[in-house]
């Protein structure tokens, strides 16, 4: 007769111990522990395609039309500090065009935002001929405070593309821009150059702070937007 298999003990939990057994999940390498780690725990980053990027920046940049407009019929038209200062922040509409933007849009951009704010204000052609101003200076100033490195690129102004600093000198020239010029069609005349003056200074610096205001909700929307994605 053929001599039979030797046996081997078995423990207690009938497991043969000359059987190869599997490391425990405490001694394994980090190699095998990721083999293990299932496709879910790992979810792909999600990513808009180019098409869809234009077309959130464009909602985007209606949204704030809207919403400029509404605030300036509503809010702003009624702020006379010391009979003088009233803010003027739809300028932020032409300062959130993407770079490479054709002069004639931001003419054009200007001049509807402007009849927008005539037609629920009491300047007839007023607000309409300030940004259409605006609008026509927009490329050649965004294109004096943008950074260097920034200048090939078609990038979004604002205080993630050129810094707060660029955005201010930037944002502070064109306000300046669209308020001289409402004040100076509006009065259309130097006999009371004092009075045109100070409401020159008071709603210039009045359009400022609100513009960085509404670039410091821009950005914090966009950081929580990239943080969700």
């Amino acid at each position: 007769a053929a001599p039979s298999a030797p046996k081997f003990p078995t423990g207690s939990s009938g497991r043969n111990p000359a059987a190869p057994t599997r490391p425990p999940r405490s001694a394994r390498s980090p190699r095998d522990a990721r083999s293990d780690a299932s496709p879910a725990s790992h979810p792909p980053t999600t990513r808009l395609s180019p098409p869809h990027r234009m077309f959130h920046s464009s909602l985007a940049r209606s949204l704030w039309f809207i919403v400029l407009v509404i605030a300036q019929a509503l809010v702003f038209n009624h702020i006379h500090l010391w009979g003088y200062a009233t803010p003027m922040p739809y300028v932020f509409v032409l300062l959130i065009l993407r770079h490479g933007t054709p002069r004639w849009l931001y003419v054009v951009v200007g001049f509807v935002t402007g009849l927008c704010i005539d037609a629920v204000s009491t300047t007839p052609g007023v607000a309409a001929g300030a940004l259409t101003l605006t609008g026509l200076c927009t490329p050649g100033v965004l294109q004096f405070f943008a950074p260097d490195d920034k200048l090939e690129e078609d990038f979004l102004p604002g205080a993630r593309t050129m810094t707060w600093s660029g955005f201010l000198k930037f944002a502070a020239a064109l306000s300046f821009v669209t308020v001289a010029g409402f004040h100076l069609l509006e009065s259309f005349t130097f006999f009371r150059v004092v009075a045109l003056l100070l409401n020159i200074g008071g709603s210039f610096v009045l359009t400022l702070a609100f513009v960085a205001t509404f670039e410091r909700v821009r950005v914090a929307f966009s950081s929580a937007e990239t943080a969700a994605r």
